[in-house]
């Protein structure tokens, strides 16, 4: 006598499968989300930081503070700027808006939001002239 075989899949085995790396998928997801929100909120503050040592060294050399424009001066040819050629007001790097609302020869602010808050950030950053970075929560 001659006995079948079965060399597949039955449809049970098979929703399980499927229902297994749906249980997985729905526990990584939000994860991953948390994760580059955190990725974004450390950029933000890394660039902050940047743009504050930026202004430090401006004010050092020009006893004044200065815009993106004046901070970005020469970038593009080689020579001496403070910040890379790429900076200016509104820019959006890694999911955060830069703006400078105070630049004044003896202050400057400058704010990070998020560019969807609670998707891409939590918290808003800010810098001034004191070097503190700032965070409270993104309206």
């Amino acid at each position: 006598m001659k006995m079948k075989s079965n060399a597949g899949f039955t449809l049970l085995e098979l929703m399980i499968v499927v229902e297994v790396i749906a249980i997985i998928a729905a526990l990584a997801i939000p994860a991953l989300a948390r994760q580059r929100i955190m990725t974004n909120e450390a950029a933000a503050v890394g660039n902050l930081r940047t743009i504050s040592t930026a202004e430090f060294a401006h004010n050092a050399a020009k006893l004044t503070y200065g815009s993106f424009e004046q901070l970005a001066e020469g970038a593009d040819m080689g020579a001496g700027a403070y910040l890379d050629g790429g900076w200016r007001e509104g820019i959006v790097r890694n999911e955060y808006v830069y703006t400078m609302p105070v630049a004044t020869p003896e202050q400057f602010q400058v704010v990070a939001t998020p560019v969807v808050p609670g998707q891409t950030g939590l918290r808003a950053f800010t810098v001034d002239a004191s070097g503190d970075i700032k965070a409270e929560p993104a309206a």
